[in-house]
Order: C-alpha cells, then sequence, then structure tokens
C-alpha cells in the first residue's frame, strides 16, 4: 500500500495546462486507486476545474478517474475519485492531475474553511499477484458462462 497526501499548509496552483498535485511511484502489478482533492477558487470569476488520476508507462488503467466541476468566485468544493483499477506491466508512477480554464484555482492540503488536513489525498493499494482472475465465472444456473 502507498499512500500520499499534501503537506500541511500547501496549496498548488492548477495552470491551464495538466498539473501534478500528487504522485505515488509503484511497482509493476495491479493496482488499485482512490484520491480525494480540495480545490478552492481564489479568483473573483467562475472558472472550470477537472481533475484526475492516472498512470505513467505502460499498462491500462479503468474506472471512475476524472471529475469536473464549475467554481463560482470564493467557491470550495472537494472531489472523490476511484476506485480507479490498473494493470501496469513496468514500473511507474500514479498521480493525481488537475487543469483549469482560471489563473485562481488552487488545491489545497485541508478544507477551505478550517483547515481540516488530509484533504487532498492518494491511496494505491494492490500489487503484483495481488489480485487474480478467478478461473471461471459461474452463475447462479450453475453453469459457466465465461472467464473472468
Amino acid at each position: 500500500m502507498f499512500a500520499a497526501e499534501l503537506p500541511w499548509d500547501t496549496e498548488i496552483p492548477v495552470r491551464n495546462a495538466p498539473t501534478a498535485v500528487l504522485e505515488l511511484a509503484v511497482p509493476a502489478g495491479a493496482w488499485l486507486a482512490s484520491a480525494s482533492v480540495a480545490v478552492v477558487n481564489r479568483g473573483g470569476s467562475g472558472y472550470r476545474v477537472d481533475v484526475w488520476v492516472t498512470a505513467t508507462g505502460y499498462g491500462r488503467v479503468a474506472g471512475p478517474r476524472a471529475a469536473q466541476g464549475w467554481l463560482m468566485a470564493g467557491e470550495a468544493c472537494s472531489v472523490t475519485l476511484g476506485p480507479v483499477f490498473a494493470t501496469l506491466t513496468a514500473d511507474t508512477s500514479v498521480l493525481v492531475v488537475a487543469q483549469t480554464d482560471g489563473p485562481e484555482i488552487y488545491i489545497t492540503e485541508g478544507t477551505d474553511l478550517l483547515n481540516r488536513a488530509g484533504a487532498t489525498g492518494l491511496l494505491v493499494w494492490g500489487g503484483p499477484g495481488v489480485f487474480s482472475a478467478s478461473p471461471a465465472w459461474v452463475p447462479l444456473s450453475g453453469r459457466s458462462v465465461g472467464r473472468a
């Protein structure tokens, strides 16, 4: 299991290009990932923001791994992503990434009102040989309908 959070009292300005928020190095294998992201608009206008979980390198990624929102001036929100499933054929990095169309969107480490820590974090669990397919899926009728 691997975990990362933004350090205490950290804000990351989000740009109009993909901006890395968190990154964890993981070995090849089958992994599940989940993330939460605290987003705040410190500007005077409304802006869009996208956040997503991805992996660099070789493999496949699937699951609820992206979200989008519109934040009016002064608004804050929390976004939950995952679980995301990835089969990685080589050592790689799992990342939380954000992008916006405005100049004053920030990812924060804590909640905006009371600054509760842990609002932005990434958890990755699994590894080589942890998740494996069963030999066949058998429905309630007892007749095999194919491989898992």
